[in-house]
């Protein structure tokens, strides 16, 4: 999934890590996300949060400071 948006972003996309927490059920990680793309540029905050199964990752929920500028960014 990051590898596509990274393609579309022409390789210009960046991801800093904030800050992880991390439980038995879950991982949450706080990032600010950056990219260019033609004439629009990126630049919000992230919450991602992860739900891990037996070990495994199962579900991902993204949320989005600014969507309204991420929605347009990637449209």
């Amino acid at each position: 999934f990051l590898g596509a948006l990274r393609e579309r972003s022409s390789g210009t996309m960046r991801v800093q890590l904030d800050e992880l927490t991390v439980g038995e059920r879950s991982v949450v990680a706080l990032q600010r996300v950056t990219a260019t793309r033609e004439e629009r540029s990126l630049d919000v905050s992230m919450c991602v949060v992860y739900r891990v199964s037996n070990g495994l990752l199962v579900d991902a929920r993204y949320y989005v400071d600014e969507l309204a500028q991420y929605d347009a960014f990637w449209s």
